[in-house]
């Protein structure tokens, strides 16, 4: 569980990472 919390935070920052360089 805890491995699965930590990939989905990890994923949802990867993704916010992703919309920034494309906004930019």
């Amino acid at each position: 569980q805890c491995l699965l919390t930590v990939i989905r935070i990890l994923r949802q920052s990867l993704k916010v990472v992703t919309q920034d360089s494309i906004g930019v």
